[in-house]
């Protein structure tokens, strides 16, 4: 009954949201009318070779998709098919390397599950975190294609939704096998196929290497200097450390504001709050400005590598931007009190390799206690170290065992 009614909801719900999408389109909203077209676009059958789809839901996690692809690609020789649900992943996947052909994926439903399925003719179907698309994951299933979910965390078995609970285990025991960031409770799982292997790719892809780009003027800015790096900034912590730099008297230090919105009036109310700063986009010399503001997109990620210790903004809002970016230098990493919905960040603040703060008095104690701790920045480092070795194999692992189960 409970199954019933919750897949009876499912499609209901499903119903309404694409109604309104096309709706909206016909209506003019440009979003709408371009997710209608993207869903139109043809997709193309693969080579005569094996075929590995990964469906994601939008651009972050198909990145925690990248290092299993890139692993079943050498090991396999397969062609890899990334499906997602947002136009986004669509966007800004669609030129990645190690993905064969990007699609978006068609409205969940009987008909567009059994279509797709047969002009993919997948080996082995992977789906990342909590895509649960119901019709395409029982013609999965009623096709014997193994198909696997990664990622996804206890959290999908536990809140207060009853129907939603219900409705995601009908989902889970759909899959082949489940390989969890955590494993959860042996009472919630106990009729679920969960893998031995736990841990998040998404730590993975962060920490996976990728080519420096250097930036002259960063490194002209902060050479010979301390500094500390505002990444994805908000209001609330550029007012925090604005306070903080007023009661310091070291004038050495350097600070790159790289703000989460580098709308004009944004960039204007930071060169006021700010009175000794100079944009990324009219500085040419080194000078005696203590504040560069990054008022160019695309800049933060390598940004971090000139900077010593590094505050993420988003933690007095929805909650905060990416933390692994800057962890993945190697530098005291602070932010705001929102990160509970992050994984990383609470795994990271449990063994004490960040930082959080909730007030004024809070920044000042970690700022005077990390900056130009030399010693203790180092012992850091070093732990940062083993923690991104210990994090980097688990695509490995997981594509090992996949490879194991459904093809031997």
């Amino acid at each position: 009954m409970l199954k019933d009614l919750s897949l009876i909801l499912y499609q209901f719900i499903l119903r309404l949201y694409h109604w309104a999408v096309f709706i909206a389109a016909k209506t003019g909203n440009i979003k709408a009318k371009a997710l209608l077209e993207l869903r139109k676009l043809e997709i193309k059958s693969p080579p005569d070779h094996r075929v590995v789809w990964i469906h994601a839901a939008s651009a972050g996690e198909g990145n925690q998709a990248i290092p299993i692809a890139e692993i079943l690609k050498k090991q396999m020789n397969c062609w890899v098919v990334v499906s997602f649900f947002s136009p986004s992943g669509y966007h800004f996947h669609k030129s990645t390397n190690q993905i064969d052909q990007v699609i978006l994926l068609p409205a969940d439903s009987k008909k567009n599950a059994s279509t797709l399925i047969q002009k993919l003719n997948p080996k082995i179907a992977i789906f990342v975190y909590k895509e649960f698309w119901y019709n395409y994951l029982y013609a999965l299933r009623q096709k014997n294609i193994p198909t696997y979910l990664v990622n996804t965390s206890p959290t999908v078995l536990s809140g207060n939704h009853y129907l939603l609970k219900y409705f995601n285990r009908q989902c889970l025991q759909l899959f082949t096998k489940t390989y969890w960031t955590s494993l959860p409770d042996k009472k919630l799982s106990n009729d679920l196929s969960i893998s031995k292997i736990n841990g998040n790719t998404k730590f993975e892809s962060a920490f996976q290497s990728y080519s420096l780009i250097e930036l002259k003027k960063l490194d002209a800015f902060t050479k010979n200097h301390f500094t500390i790096i505002l990444g994805s900034s908000w209001p609330k912590e550029e007012a925090f450390i604005k306070t903080w730099l007023h009661s310091l008297k070291d004038t050495s230090l350097k600070v790159i504001i790289a703000p989460h919105d580098i709308s004009s009036a944004r960039i204007r109310s930071l060169q006021t709050q700010f009175e000794n700063s100079v944009l990324y986009s009219q500085y040419t010399t080194p000078t005696n400005h203590r504040i560069l503001i990054l008022d160019e997109i695309g800049l933060l990620k390598q940004a971090y590598q000139y900077a010593d210790l590094a505050i993420v903004g988003g933690g007095f809002g929805k909650g905060i931007h990416n933390i692994l970016e800057a962890v993945t230098f190697k530098i005291p990493t602070f932010f705001g009190p929102n990160f509970k919905k992050f994984e990383e960040a609470v795994d990271l603040l449990e063994k004490q390799l960040v930082f959080t703060f909730s007030n004024q008095a809070e920044f000042n104690s970690l700022m005077n206690d990390w900056v130009l701790a030399d010693e203790k920045i180092n012992t850091l480092k070093t732990q940062l170290a083993k923690y991104i070795e210990e994090h980097s194999s688990i695509a490995q692992k997981i594509v090992e065992e996949i490879i194991k189960d459904s093809l031997n």
